[in-house]
């Protein structure tokens, strides 16, 4: 995969050369960004996007100018101040106003424009953007986005590697990226259990605090298997839980206590599952999840009607999340996610159980309608 990239790079194979990683939340899209960046950095010169800024070329491609030429970034905004200020000290306006980085252009619009300013102009530009989903478009004014630069091509030696949850592809569409190929877009699903066997063996070869492999460790494994039930996170998670409990019975593996790794690992598990909810009300959530059995999808337009029924019969919803923004808001946040045949489901099974178990006392007493007399009482319900 990153070979790949490299070579068309190298032969100038630009024109669309956007690659993306996409998947539930929780599927390592992040971690692999990382992966690939540590592994290519040593043949490609490489640097990260920040999503919010993406759409706005100059302030971007002067973000990117930061991190691959520092020195030459601070030199030109220094002559660009100077030039519009009038020689006053760096940071000042007019009027002894403060200026910020993000509200003095950069006039650097084009990813060529950049290009030009490198010193290393041999080696391929790689660029790394998470979070892809949030990706916004054109600005008023008509620059194109840099993601639009990239895929219109003629950007030079230059690619993208871009990681967001399961819409991202569609997003990206909306956009105006829609000729990505097959090859250029991969959905990441669950790990099989010896991918997990083989990332916990990696896990103990690199711990540095002295570990003593003896003995039967044969729980421990089947542990980490079914913890992680696939998801990296999740098996993320899972270490983490295994390594405060390695500290706690001096490296030997054998003697870890299994029960108190488990109570760790679902700790995690369901922080990690409240933080993907948060900002989601628990009517809104109770009334969609209630609506897809567990493994099973359903019709992206049996959610709009569950929604649409959900603000109908509860219009204090309004007050916690605009109706226009609620479907966005379940996809972005990870809760709901198309399958194989387009319909949506809620990812991950043990997510459906948290959020059934999270919204259950919701159910029970649906008919009392405890938000609304929270909110009358000038709270909120949106946790």
């Amino acid at each position: 995969m990153a070979q790949g990239i490299l070579r068309n790079l190298r032969a100038g194979k630009t024109q669309g050369n956007i690659l993306v990683f996409q998947g539930a939340p929780g599927a390592g899209k992040t971690a692999l960004l990382n992966h690939l960046k540590e592994t290519l950095q040593n043949e490609c010169v490489t640097a990260r996007l920040s999503v919010s800024i993406v759409h706005q070329p100059d302030i971007a491609l002067f973000e990117v100018l930061k991190q691959l030429e520092p020195k030459r970034a601070k030199k030109l905004k220094k002559t660009y101040q100077k030039r519009v200020h009038g020689g006053i000290n760096v940071g000042v306006g007019s009027g002894g106003t403060e200026v910020s980085s993000s509200d003095v252009p950069q006039d650097i619009t084009t990813i060529q424009h950049l290009m030009s300013l490198r010193k290393n102009r041999d080696k391929p530009l790689l660029l790394f953007l998470d979070e892809a989903q949030n990706a916004n478009g054109d600005m008023p004014d008509g620059k194109s986005s840099i993601l639009q630069q990239l895929h219109e091509g003629n950007t030079g030696n230059v690619s993208l590697i871009a990681g967001g949850l399961s819409d991202t592809q569609a997003k990206l569409n909306q956009l105006g990226i829609s000729r990505l190929s097959s090859g250029n877009v991969t959905t990441l699903q669950p790990l099989q259990d010896q991918e997990v066997l083989a990332a916990f063996e990696a896990f103990l070869d690199n711990e540095t605090f002295g570990i003593d492999r003896h003995g039967d460790i044969t729980r421990l494994q089947q542990l980490v298997v079914d913890e992680s039930m696939g998801w990296p996170q999740h098996l993320t998670n899972t270490l983490h839980a295994i390594s405060e409990e390695l500290i706690t019975v001096n490296g030997r593996l054998a003697e870890c206590d299994i029960s108190a790794i488990q109570q760790r690992s679902q700790a995690r598990r369901e922080e990690y599952y409240s933080h993907r909810a948060e900002t989601i009300p628990t009517p809104l959530l109770f009334e969609v999840v209630s609506t897809i059995p567990k493994g099973h999808g359903v019709s992206e337009l049996e959610v709009h009607k569950t929604i649409e029924r959900a603000y109908a019969h509860e219009p204090i919803l309004e007050k916690m999340l605009p109706s226009e923004d609620a479907y966005d808001v379940l996809i972005h946040r990870g809760v709901l996610q198309a399958d194989a045949t387009g319909n949506l489901t809620v990812p991950i099974p043990s997510m459906h159980d948290y959020i059934k178990e999270r919204t259950r006392s919701f159910g029970q007493t649906v008919s009392a309608r405890p938000w609304a007399l929270i909110e009358e009482k000038g709270g909120s319900y949106a946790r």
